[in-house]
């Protein structure tokens, strides 16, 4: 039976569930939990510190119990729709477009972070289909991100250099993927809730929690899926 923290969690767990069984037969989803800051109506992905980057990052590293590591790097590029993203994958050699399905933003009170919740639909493209894009076409940084599996869900380690107004800035960050469900055999509700846990022990490596409380603050959903 699942306890650890299921009151605190059931605000966003009620939704991540719903929506990891309604995708659960299509291998073209990815689930993203990112951690930032809601300021006023832009989220803002990262740490925003550099203290619990490298605290959150040690303990990451030196941790035993991770089914597989590994690493990726890509270039990630806005389109003229707001919800299209194309990504460059360097560790592949492929180009996907990204297709933002749900977007879901929490607010976690009495922690020092928000999140926000990422239902993509991916598609392989040609490269052909990039260049007629390229009008389009803002780049919006260049990533490279440790990945720390277990079970059925992924622990990434992020850094993006990205250039503003002539300046490079490097944003450092943690997002929690949901990988190989169509071959997990437990629950949604399980998978949701690993999923949540595995981002609730990151926050409080950071900053222990205490009454924390989350509540769903804004919510973007795709009418076409």
């Amino acid at each position: 039976m699942m306890t650890d923290f299921l009151e605190e969690l059931m605000p966003a767990l009620s939704k991540i569930q719903v929506l990891i069984e309604k995708y659960r037969q299509n291998k073209n989803i990815v689930h993203y939990v990112y951690l930032g800051i809601k300021n006023e109506d832009i989220f803002e992905y990262g740490f925003n510190c550099e203290v619990f980057f490298s605290k959150v990052s040690d303990i990451i590293n030196s941790t035993k119990e991770w089914d597989k590591v590994d690493n990726n790097i890509y270039t990630l590029y806005s389109t003229a729709t707001p919800t299209v993203f194309v990504e460059d994958n360097k560790t592949d050699n492929k180009l996907y477009k990204r297709v933002i399905l749900h977007e879901y933003t929490f607010s976690y009170k009495n922690t020092p972070f928000d999140f926000q919740y990422l239902v993509f639909e991916y598609s392989e493209i040609s490269q052909e289909a990039m260049i007629n894009l390229t009008e389009e076409l803002d780049e919006l940084g260049k990533y490279t991100i440790d990945n720390f599996y277990l079970r059925a869900s992924c622990v990434g380690l992020y850094q993006c250099e990205a250039v503003r107004d002539t300046c490079i800035e490097v944003e450092q960050g943690l997002l929690v993927k949901i990988h190989g469900i169509n071959d997990n055999v437990n629950n949604s509700m399980y998978v949701a809730h690993d999923f949540l846990l595995r981002l609730r022990d990151i926050i409080n490596l950071c900053e222990e929690i205490k009454n924390g409380k989350i509540d769903c603050i804004s919510e973007y959903n795709n009418n076409i899926n």
